[in-house]
């Protein structure tokens, strides 16, 4: 590769790091879809199966699959592109976290539910392998390395 050649790639990845919208909504889809995998699949993006319901809750609703009574938490995952260089994927649904991490809710905190994650993220901060590997290809893309 000549001097110049090089000069020509630097440029064009500086080009290319100026406008990093479409590769952050590309993150932000795929992170989305995983989200919305783990309700159809009842397990956490890392694969793990989530607790069964217990008898009391599955008396009171209409089926048996486990945070899809009214899809409301399941269609609630959006992603926002956040300019300049970054992309937010989440949810402003009030309990979403309860059941992202588990804890106590209820009349004086009387009732365990149990984590069953649905973001792909765990307590480390770490994101799935397959994710991981998409989002390397999605950036590798956009800057054609």
């Amino acid at each position: 590769m000549t001097f110049s050649q090089l000069q020509n790639k630097i440029k064009m990845l500086e080009l290319k790091a100026r406008n990093l919208a479409p590769m952050l909504a590309e993150v932000g889809n795929i992170t989305q879809n995983e989200s919305e995998l783990s309700f159809e699949r009842e397990k956490s993006p890392f694969n793990e199966k989530w607790k069964p319901l217990s008898k009391k809750t599955l008396a009171k609703k209409k089926s048996s699959k486990i945070l899809t009574e009214s899809a409301r938490l399941s269609h609630s995952i959006s992603y926002q592109v956040q300019a300049p260089k970054s992309v937010l994927v989440g949810t402003n649904i009030q309990y979403a976290a309860i059941h992202q991490f588990g804890g106590k809710a209820g009349r004086k905190k009387s009732v365990k539910i149990p984590a069953r994650p649905f973001m792909p993220f765990n307590a480390k901060g770490e994101i799935p392998k397959i994710l991981k590997k998409d989002i390397e290809t999605i950036i590798k893309n956009h800057f054609n390395l």
